[in-house]
């Protein structure tokens, strides 16, 4: 059991309680679907570009999933991690220009790509009962897009690095009788701001159940769950001046540990 100290004690904001650290490593077979375009500046687009038949979702990807919750009082943290690879060979559906390199339609493509989201977030819970949660509060995500494209016919490279930051508002849903739980923690952004236009939607809920209660020194426990990820984004890349229309879609259910302190 961690011991209360001075720097937890003032992460609690308000009142004196025992700080406790749940881990969960996770592995969730996540699915990608989507589509995206990007075009010169000033450029008409000729028509988005379906991921999958790009050759970037063909197979479900076993990605791990890290998540840490701590609790002290009415205030939950939440910091966790999921990231994963995709590639394949596809074919172009409408030309698109990306780090100044053009793709013919009807082009074979050579796509690998690397996905991730880092989210951190604190939320308050309204309830004075210990058995049920519910809360609200704001944090942030990083997300990280890697690809290369290549055209296997002429050559062509492309290589593409996004990485944003999306700050939003979160809610936090629980309740346990007995050995059980269930939670849901949903974070949501909607921003329109000058060259850009972003909404991001990401929902992660799971069941658990606890063999080894905190009383005998640490917990245990088993979890099952489902993750789900929606990224719609426009906007403008510097310093090709290229504008980009990612519309994302990251999910797939996750099975895991939990160990608490």
């Amino acid at each position: 059991m961690l011991r209360f100290s001075p720097a937890l004690g003032a992460l609690a904001l308000t009142g004196c309680y025992t700080p406790t650290v749940d881990f969960m490593p996770r592995v969730v077979l996540v699915d990608l679907t989507g589509n995206f375009a990007s075009t010169p500046e000033g450029a008409a687009s000729s028509g988005s570009n379906d991921v999958d038949v790009l050759g970037l979702s063909n197979d479900d990807q076993v990605a791990p999933a890290p998540r840490i919750d701590l609790n002290s009082g009415r205030w939950d943290w939440t910091v966790d991690w999921i990231g994963s690879e995709f590639d394949g060979r596809g074919i172009v559906q409408n030309e698109f220009t990306i780090d100044g390199v053009t793709f013919e339609t009807g082009a074979s493509v050579q796509s690998d790509a690397e996905l991730g989201f880092t989210r951190a977030l604190v939320t308050y819970d309204f309830m004075a009962d210990p058995e049920i949660n519910l809360g609200l509060g704001l944090g942030a995500s990083i997300y990280q897009f890697d690809a290369q494209i290549v055209d296997v016919v002429d050559g062509d490279i492309s290589d593409t690095d996004q990485l944003g930051i999306l700050p939003y508002l979160a809610g936090r849903a629980g309740w346990r009788v007995g050995d059980f739980d269930v939670q849901a923690l949903v974070t949501y952004l909607d921003v329109e701001i000058t060259d850009i236009d972003a909404r991001y939607l990401d929902a992660d809920a799971f069941a658990r159940w606890t063999f080894r209660g905190r009383d005998e020194g640490w917990t245990g426990a088993v979890v099952a769950g489902y993750r789900w990820i929606d990224l719609d984004a426009n906007y403008e890349e510097e310093p090709q001046n290229e504008n980009l229309d990612w519309e994302l879609r990251y999910q797939g259910p996750y099975m895991g540990l939990s160990f608490g302190f």
